[in-house]
């Protein structure tokens, strides 16, 4: 898990700003220029030694397979930078255009890019109109999904869910919210009409599991399974760690999930197991 820490509590700042914008919506929100930020990561063996990091607002961050890190901001304006990259040390390699209004951020293991868009992103007229875009490892977009040359049966409105399962591509996204795996360029989907609105997804095999959703499925994991063109729900398992949660990512067979300073993982087989 690759963690952020700042000098400041900058989420309380932000928690006490926006309780005074709603009186004064012209109130500058913080100031975090001087806010100094490092990049850890953390895992069974420890915590690594932190490498300084540039502060920014709701930075998402990934790893490139030869260790290199991916750093991101989701909101830009036209093409201002708003992804750098970085080396084991922190020192700056590069710097480059992402769109605005991201919401999700992979590294693939072939180098590339996958970005996934908010509506926001999608609606503009940036590069985020592609919904789910491909970029190169220096920024050069390569492939959008809404701009495929063969135009899929639907467009990405709003990238809820994105994961990297080896070399494929999971996604789930508004409005049918079907299960989309992308591999070699060729496009797969299930029907998925029980969970509606996840955030994240994990797979293994013939088996996926959705995190959160739609109203009472918010608390939730969802279990499914793929048939030939359908997701079968199997079963719900309540999870209250998911709602309200700081982070709920989908990386291979596994959920993370972070709340309250906790980190969980959740497993596809871990869940079937527990289902029986």
């Amino acid at each position: 898990m690759a963690v952020i820490w700042a000098d400041r509590d900058i989420n309380a700042e932000y928690r006490a700003w926006y309780s005074q914008a709603q009186t004064n919506p012209w109130q500058p929100g913080p100031d975090i220029s001087r806010c100094k930020a490092q990049l850890a990561v953390i895992s069974d063996a420890g915590v690594t030694p932190p490498i300084p990091l540039p502060a920014a607002w709701y930075t998402q961050i990934d790893r490139f397979p030869d260790g290199r890190w991916l750093v991101v901001t989701p909101r830009t304006e036209g093409d201002q930078d708003n992804a750098i990259i970085l080396d084991e040390k922190g020192s700056p390699l590069a710097a480059f255009c992402l769109g605005d209004g991201i919401q999700h951020v992979r590294c693939a293991g072939d180098g590339t890019i996958w970005v996934g868009y908010f509506d926001e992103g999608v609606i503009g007229a940036g590069v985020g109109a592609g919904g789910l875009v491909q970029f190169s490892a220096d920024g050069l977009q390569l492939w959008a999904y809404n701009a495929a040359e063969q135009p899929m049966k639907e467009s990405v409105d709003d990238c809820y869910a994105l994961s990297i399962v080896g070399t494929d591509i999971w996604t789930c996204f508004h409005y049918s919210f079907s299960i989309v795996r992308l591999r070699d360029g060729q496009e797969a989907r299930w029907c998925n009409d029980d969970v509606l609105g996840a955030e994240a997804l994990a797979v293994d095999g013939r088996h996926v599991v959705l995190a959160g959703g739609y109203g009472a499925n918010k608390p939730h994991l969802h279990l499914l399974r793929l048939g030939d063109q359908t997701a079968y729900l199997i079963a719900s398992v309540p999870c209250p760690q998911v709602e309200k949660a700081d982070l709920v990512a989908g990386l291979g067979a596994t959920i993370h999930v972070v709340k309250d300073g906790t980190w969980s993982r959740f497993t596809v087989s871990g869940l079937r197991s527990q289902i029986g």
